[in-house]
């Protein structure tokens, strides 16, 4: 969802109050999208068809059922819950049977521009932007594949670096000729 707003002083009979509170603009950017669907895997070949390493696995047990809270806070899946399938056969689990956490970002943006008497295309632009305003973290999904030591953890985040990533602040003023 995008947003915009306009400053409600530009038009304001004082002068002071038109320039200095009018003229500015606010936008503004909120993202919400549902975690990634994955599958529980083995990294080894159990089916021996000799490809992909890949293969689903059994559930043995309640996926949710004592999990365990890593140091992020986030509920990983339960390890105890998952066996390899036997030699030479396919895994029950369905396809993508589980869900990585919910994201959401809120991005904003104050500007203004400011016109200097050199003519209707030759002004100065300030804007201030702040990405991942609240600085929600959004962590990767667990660790999927039985054969790993850290299976059913979550030990990493999606948004670590970059647009997108843990809250960015930047400030701009540019002559527009």
């Amino acid at each position: 969802m995008a947003f915009t707003a306009q400053s409600p002083f530009t038009h304001s009979p004082s002068r002071l109050v038109s320039n200095t509170a009018g003229g500015w603009g606010l936008s503004g950017l909120v993202q919400f999208s549902s975690g990634q669907r994955f599958t529980v895997t083995d990294g080894n070949d159990p089916e021996n068809v000799g490809c992909c390493l890949q293969e689903r696995v059994d559930v043995v047990g309640d996926p949710q059922i004592g999990t365990h809270q890593v140091a992020t806070g986030i509920t990983g899946l339960n390890p105890a819950a998952f066996a390899a399938p036997p030699a030479y056969t396919y895994g029950k689990e369905g396809v993508n049977s589980y869900t990585d956490p919910m994201r959401h970002e809120f991005d904003l943006t104050l500007a203004r521009q400011f016109h200097i008497g050199l003519g209707e295309g030759r002004y100065f632009e300030f804007r201030a932007d702040a990405f991942n305003v609240f600085n929600n973290v959004v962590f990767n999904g667990p660790d999927a594949s039985i054969s790993d030591s850290n299976f059913g953890q979550v030990t990493s985040q999606q948004n670590q670096l970059g647009y997108g990533g843990t809250r960015n602040l930047q400030v701009a003023l540019k002559f527009n000729y």
